[in-house]
């Protein structure tokens, strides 16, 4: 199970390294499916406005999200894409 579990985050971290460019929520869904992390309503339901969605983006330990936390450009894209102002 744990080696599963660390090739599925192997594999993603460097889907989202490759991916950055094209950032925004289609790069989130990956993971962001409500089993792995919160999924678009459980987003919505915790995070408020794109500044405290972008600050806990930032916040965060878990290391899927080594990756894309340091783009602010693509998580304020991924904020708006999702429903929040």
């Amino acid at each position: 199970m744990k080696q599963t579990l660390v090739i599925v985050a192997g594999v993603l971290l460097l889907t989202a390294a490759a991916g950055s460019a094209a950032a925004g929520w289609n790069s989130c869904v990956g993971c962001h499916n409500g089993s792995l992390a919160p999924d678009k309503a459980g987003l919505l339901e915790k995070h408020k406005t794109v500044a405290a969605f972008v600050k806990a983006a930032q916040a965060t330990q878990s290391p899927l999200m080594q990756t894309i936390k340091t783009d602010e450009k693509a998580l304020r894209e991924a904020a708006q894409e999702i429903g929040l102002k």
